[in-house]
């Protein structure tokens, strides 16, 4: 993995999406802290990177974006680290349960299709 690819990531920005997966926690009847713990590493240090990276790749950003004032120059492997990443986020899932490695999956596959050029939600946020 490059160093621009690593950026890329924006693992830091998962703090600003921290609060939603906190007040969820807050939320609820019973907390199990395992899965809490592995549930919070699997969608702040796996699945959102996951998505940044993919939508950074198709984007091509080069103004400031999401904790990047200069973002570097996107590199090859920028998409198979993406994919690498949301597949290690499945497989990870599977240690809490079924569902929500289904969980995970229906939101990679819905974070690419906001940013992949041939659909591209993003383009038509009224539709």
């Amino acid at each position: 993995m490059t160093k621009s690819t690593f950026i890329h990531l924006r693992i830091p920005f998962s703090y600003f999406l921290m609060p939603v997966f906190l007040l969820s926690a807050l939320l609820a009847d019973r907390i199990d802290w395992m899965n809490f713990s592995i549930s919070f590493a699997i969608i702040h240090l796996l699945l959102y990177p996951a998505s940044n990276a993919f939508n950074t790749f198709y984007d091509r950003d080069t103004s400031s974006i999401g904790c990047l004032k200069n973002p570097p120059k996107v590199e090859k492997d920028l998409l198979a680290v993406s994919l690498a990443f949301d597949v290690a986020a499945v497989i990870a899932g599977f240690a809490i349960s079924w569902h929500f490695a289904a969980a995970i999956i229906f939101y990679g596959i819905c974070s690419k299709l906001y940013s992949y050029d041939r659909v591209r939600i993003k383009s038509r946020p009224i539709a």
